[in-house]
């Protein structure tokens, strides 16, 4: 896949959560939000609690938990 396929992957990916997220009531504040070298996909507010969401869009049907596709500076 080039990295343009995935780049565009990536971002319906993070279309569809935003998507999600709205259904849920989360207000979107930004997308694609960065600073230096960091990125966070999706900020959002859940009532008064800001969340952080980090979008993994996959095209196979395996499943792996956030711990193992979210690297640890990341979590931090």
């Amino acid at each position: 896949m080039a990295k343009t396929d995935k780049q565009k992957l990536g971002r319906q990916g993070e279309q569809y959560a935003c998507r999600y997220l709205e259904g849920k009531a989360y207000r979107i504040l930004e997308q694609n939000w960065r600073y230096r070298r960091t990125e966070v996909d999706i900020i959002a507010m859940d009532g008064d609690i800001m969340v952080f969401v980090e979008v993994k869009t996959r095209t196979q049907a395996y499943f792996e938990g956030p711990t193992g596709t979210v690297e640890a500076a990341q979590q931090a």
